[in-house]
C-alpha cells in the first residue's frame, strides 16, 4: 500500500526494524574489578558507538535521497515544458531510461553525440547530475566530523547554519588565511598544503582532500570503516559512474570544497555570499595548474596523482594506475591551449595597431568579390540606360480642383504650372440662380 507521497513503506530502510540487535553493555563495578575487564567494556562501547554512527550516516543518506526526490516532485509540472524532438527508435531502445546511462557508460563510444542530439537524454543526465551534486554536498556536511576529525572543534560547527560560529573560530581562520592576505586573496590557503606548510612544494597533498573525494564517490562509510575492509557495492555513486582514478578536475573540485566547508558560507555559489571567495575562479586556477603539470609530466604532477589514487581508491579491485598522466587522452588539446596562451602572453599580442604598422590598413577584396563586382556594375548601368526620364518641357498636369457644381476654382494651396505662351481664358461671373421675391 502506497502512502500519500507515493513512496511504499519500508522501501527505504537499512534492513533493520530497530536497534534491538545491539546488546546493552554494563560497566563492571566493585573493588576487585580488573583493568582488563574495564578495557574490554570500553572497547565494546567504542565498537557499539561506531556501529550506531554508521547507522545514523545511512539514515542521513536515506533522508537526503527522500528530500531530493520530494524537491523534484514538488517542482515538477510547473511552467511550460520546452518542445522536444522525437527520439529515434533505435536510440530509444538503448537510452530509454537514465539507468541505461550507467550500464552503457563504458561501452558506448558515442555517448557524447547522443547527449548532444537527444534533448530527452540530455535533460535526464543534467537532472541526475544535479541531484547527485546536492546529495553529495549534504553528505559531505554530514560527514565533516570524520573528514576533520583531527581538528579540536565542536561537532555542531559543520552544519550549514553554523556559518557565523565557523567565522569566529581562530583555528579555522588560520587554515583559510595566507599570511598577510585577506580571505578573498588567499587562493592557496595553508589548508591546501601538507601539514599546512605553505613553504613546501606539497600543494594539494593534505589529508582532507582525499577524504572529500572518497566521501563524494563512496559515501561516509568509506572513511569511517577500515579502508581495506570497505565493501564497494554497485549502488555507490563512484561505482555507478565507473570512477577508478582521479583527474585534474576532481582534485581541483576537492580543493574548492575544502575551503567551502571551512568557510562561513552556507550555500555553494560561484562567489561566496558571506566570504566573497571566488570559488568558480579559483577552481579553474587549480585545474589549469594541475593540467599544465600533468602535461609537462613534472615530478609534482606524477606525485600528485599517485598521492590521490593511492588514498581514494584503496581496496578497489578495478582501480586505475597510480599516475594518470601517461593515460591522459587530451595532451594534444592542452598543448595547443598552452601554445595559444604563450602567444597571447607575448608583448604586443592582441594590439590591433602595432607600432610598425600603419594606422589605416587596406583590405584586399576576395576573389569572389572581384569576379562579381563588374557584373553588378554592368547590370546597374543597363537599368539606368533603359529607364525613362521625365521631360522638363512637359510637366505632369495636375488636375485643377472643381467646385460643387463642377466649375473650376482657384486654390492657393495647390499651385499649377501653366504655359506662359497661352493666355488664360476669362472666368465667367457667377450668376445667382435663386428667384427673388418681387417687391
Amino acid at each position: 500500500m502506497e502512502s500519500a507521497s507515493g513512496i511504499q513503506p519500508g522501501s527505504f530502510n537499512d534492513g533493520r526494524e530497530s536497534d534491538d540487535d545491539l546488546l546493552p553493555i554494563s560497566t563492571p563495578t566493585g573493588p576487585n574489578v580488573s583493568p582488563a575487564l574495564l578495557l574490554d567494556a570500553l572497547r565494546s562501547s567504542q565498537l557499539q558507538n561506531q556501529e550506531l554512527r554508521a547507522r545514523c550516516t545511512a539514515l542521513r543518506k536515506i533522508n537526503a535521497d527522500l528530500q531530493a526526490q520530494l524537491q523534484i516532485k514538488v517542482h515538477s509540472g510547473r511552467g511550460r515544458k520546452a518542445k522536444q524532438a522525437d527520439i529515434p527508435f533505435q536510440d530509444q531502445l538503448v537510452l530509454y531510461d537514465i539507468a541505461e546511462l550507467h550500464d552503457y557508460l563504458g561501452d558506448v563510444p558515442d555517448l557524447k553525440h547522443a547527449a548532444e542530439t537527444l534533448p530527452g537524454f540530455r535533460d535526464e543526465v543534467v537532472k541526475q547530475v544535479g541531484n547527485e551534486r546536492s546529495v553529495s554536498l549534504k553528505t559531505l556536511r554530514d560527514n565533516a566530523i570524520y573528514i576533520f576529525c583531527t581538528l579540536d572543534v565542536p561537532s555542531t560547527i559543520w552544519k550549514a547554519a553554523a556559518g557565523a560560529e565557523r567565522a569566529k573560530l581562530s583555528i579555522l581562520m588560520s587554515l583559510l588565511l595566507e599570511p598577510g592576505k585577506s580571505l578573498v586573496k588567499s587562493t592557496f590557503a595553508p589548508v591546501l598544503y601538507h601539514n599546512c606548510d605553505i613553504r613546501s612544494t606539497h600543494l594539494f597533498m593534505n589529508e582532507y582532500q582525499p577524504k572529500i573525494i572518497r566521501v563524494a564517490l563512496f559515501g561516509g562509510g568509506a572513511i569511517q570503516a577500515d579502508p581495506e575492509a570497505f565493501r564497494y557495492t554497485g549502488g555507490l555513486l563512484g561505482m555507478m559512474w565507473g570512477v577508478n582514478r582521479v583527474n585534474a578536475s576532481l582534485i581541483a573540485w576537492s580543493a574548492m570544497i575544502l575551503r567551502f566547508l571551512l568557510s562561513a558560507d552556507q550555500v555553494l555559489q560561484e562567489t561566496g555570499a558571506v566570504t566573497k571567495i571566488a570559488y568558480r575562479t579559483d577552481f579553474f586556477k587549480y585545474c589549469q595548474m594541475i593540467i599544465k603539470h600533468e602535461h609537462l609530466e613534472s615530478d609534482f604532477g606524477k606525485q600528485l596523482f599517485k598521492f590521490y589514487n593511492k588514498r581514494v581508491f584503496v581496496g578497489l579491485p578495478s582501480a586505475g594506475p597510480e599516475s594518470d598522466a601517461e593515460n591522459f587522452d587530451g595532451l594534444n588539446e592542452i598543448d595547443e591551449m598552452t601554445d595559444l596562451m604563450d602567444r597571447l602572453s607575448a608583448p604586443g599580442a592582441g594590439d590591433l595597431n602595432p607600432p610598425n604598422t600603419p594606422l589605416v590598413t587596406t583590405i584586399s577584396p576576395l576573389p569572389s568579390e572581384v569576379s562579381i563586382a563588374p557584373v553588378i556594375e554592368a547590370e546597374h548601368t543597363n537599368l539606368e540606360s533603359h529607364a525613362v526620364s521625365p521631360s522638363p518641357t512637359a510637366p505632369t498636369p495636375v488636375p485643377a480642383p472643381r467646385g460643387r457644381r463642377g466649375r473650376p476654382r482657384s486654390s492657393p494651396q495647390v499651385p499649377t504650372e501653366v504655359d506662359s505662351s497661352v493666355e488664360p481664358a476669362p472666368v465667367a461671373p457667377i450668376r445667382n440662380t435663386r428667384r427673388t421675391a418681387r417687391k
